[in-house]
């Protein structure tokens, strides 16, 4: 399940058409949340993309939350 607010990539094996415009690692912000019928069983979510446009209504089933990288000294 994922929030408003959370950074959140493709899961891997997944092919969606965010997955073959961005690379693998590409990480997207949760900006709206959808539920309702007809929904992905998780509800489906609007994405902010890396070049800063929004995509709408992708189902949440198909993220899970990026991992947190941590700065290298």
């Amino acid at each position: 399940m994922v929030n408003i607010g959370d950074v959140v990539r493709i899961k891997l094996g997944i092919v969606t058409s965010l997955s073959v415009m961005f690379d693998i690692d590409a990480t997207f912000e949760v900006v709206a949340l959808h539920f309702g019928p007809g929904n992905d069983p998780e509800g489906n979510v609007d994405l902010m993309r890396p070049d800063g446009k929004i995509e709408p209504w992708f189902p949440a089933s198909r993220l899970e939350k990026a991992p947190v990288r941590r700065p290298t000294h």
